[in-house]
């Protein structure tokens, strides 16, 4: 059974963030990603984003240096919204500005999200530029 699925440095871009997102929809035993390094930009990562809205089993999300984006990271922070298994998401690296930074607060019912930046603790980590947060929220 496979439960990690580890794609870094393999430049799979948009077309197979998508793909890799159509499976995810359907995921019953997959609980890591890791696609760092994979040249994904916005439509890569709003499928995903979408993919991360109805599924229940992953927790952990490495999109580290890839080109997101403004809009990425948007699609991100509302699939979280309805997402409580992810608890560590990664998105140091990438193109999101001050205005991809308003998007850092955890998201309403998301639980123990964690995001990280390089050599951060799990604890205490930046998210999207120099805005700090604190890893943990519980769900209302």
């Amino acid at each position: 059974m496979v439960t990690h699925v580890d794609l870094r440095y393999n430049k799979i871009g948009d077309e197979g963030a998508k793909a890799l997102a159509d499976a995810l929809k359907s995921n019953k035993t997959v609980t890591d990603i890791n696609l760092n390094r994979n040249n994904i930009e916005v439509e890569g990562t709003k499928a995903l984003a979408d993919a991360l809205k109805r599924n229940c089993m992953v927790t952990h999300v490495d999109l580290g240096d890839n080109e997101i984006g403004v809009d990425g990271a948007k699609a991100l922070a509302d699939a979280l919204k309805s997402n409580c298994t992810a608890t560590h998401v990664d998105l140091r690296y990438n193109n999101i500005g001050d205005e991809g930074a308003k998007a850092r607060q955890c998201p309403r019912g998301v639980c123990s999200l964690q995001f990280r930046q390089p050599l951060s603790c799990e604890r205490h980590s930046k998210m999207f530029g120099s805005s700090t947060m604190s890893s943990s929220s519980g769900c209302d």
